[in-house]
């Protein structure tokens, strides 16, 4: 994982808000927080990432990652809600015997797709070297015909090293994908788009580190994207050389150039789950309201599954 630092909370809080700027930025005013209650009890009762919620026929389906002990491997987890603020049906979905992160699950027809980032057994949250998988469901849970799509260096420059976090939208007939790309230094990232799901091409950067200003100039990754009214709204991990927090841009193509830059959700935003870090933004619409998932980190606690909702 990423340099999950432990800072002392005061330091955080003025560094969060110093180089990031007001909590919610200028585009959402924060309505609630809640920690995401219930677990599959066994094998997720460490660290918790959410990574993906679909809107189903009748549900909410939401996708994450977890682990059951500090440095132990990582494997892909689901649970359902009718109305997208309670989960339950919590179940262990794949265990790839290494280390599987970052589940992405869209429905085309009647098929549900699911891309994830793969690693060698025992490299616990690393990303080096990794690649990312493609499988298909009629369920949304069971997960056959997998295979790699995409491999470490497809890019090849901005994701030389190791890539993560695949986000998928299906826009008339073209699939197109933001992941992550990890270079050594920093993360970036990265677009790449398909006519079937399997055979990406035009990989480009989509967006860099510093797009938006001091609060990601160390790096951006982990992106969800929702197309609305023709414009690309990014929501993504974005690393101010010292904290992981949460940024926001629009854009008419997916790619540069980006606007209405700021930062969505700081440091110390829910007050106790997020004093240290935050990762893994997901987003979605109930109602008319954007509620977003992300994972939090306390110090040396283990990172938990945070839910918010926004006004806007």
């Amino acid at each position: 994982m990423k340099n999950k630092l432990s800072i002392f909370l005061i330091i955080i809080l003025f560094v969060g808000l110093i180089l990031g700027g007001c909590a919610y930025g200028n585009t959402h005013s924060s309505v609630s927080f809640s920690l995401i209650s219930g677990s599959e009890g066994t094998l997720d009762k460490w660290n918790r990432f959410p990574s993906n919620v679909l809107k189903d026929t009748n549900d909410y389906k939401l996708y994450y990652y977890a682990n059951n002990a500090r440095g132990k491997d990582y494997r892909l987890f689901y649970a359902d809600s009718h109305d997208g603020v309670t989960w339950k049906n919590f179940q262990m979905i794949m265990d790839t015997g290494g280390n599987a992160l970052e589940p992405m699950v869209l429905k085309v027809g009647e098929t549900y797709h699911l891309w994830f980032n793969n690693n060698s057994p025992g490299t616990s949250g690393s990303v080096d070297g990794s690649w990312i998988e493609h499988g298909s469901s009629t369920d949304g849970k069971q997960f056959s015909n997998r295979t790699t799509v995409i491999k470490t260096g497809a890019q090849g420059v901005y994701d030389s090293v190791g890539l993560t976090g695949p986000h998928v939208i299906y826009n008339n007939g073209l699939y197109e994908m933001w992941y992550s790309g990890w270079d050594g230094k920093h993360w970036r990232i990265l677009y790449a788009n398909s006519s079937d799901g399997l055979n990406w091409d035009n990989f480009t950067l989509a967006l860099g580190k510093s797009t938006g200003g001091l609060w990601d100039i160390g790096g951006a990754a982990t992106p969800t994207v929702i197309l609305e009214d023709g414009v690309y709204r990014i929501w993504y991990e974005a690393y101010n050389k010292s904290v992981w927090q949460v940024g926001y841009g629009e854009s008419t193509t997916g790619k540069a150039p980006w606007n209405n830059m700021s930062l969505a959700v700081v440091v110390g935003s829910q007050g106790v789950y997020d004093s240290s870090q935050i990762y893994t933004p997901v987003v979605y619409t109930v109602g008319g309201l954007k509620h977003m998932l992300y994972s939090g980190l306390s110090l040396d606690d283990p990172f938990k599954i945070i839910h918010v909702v926004f006004d806007g």
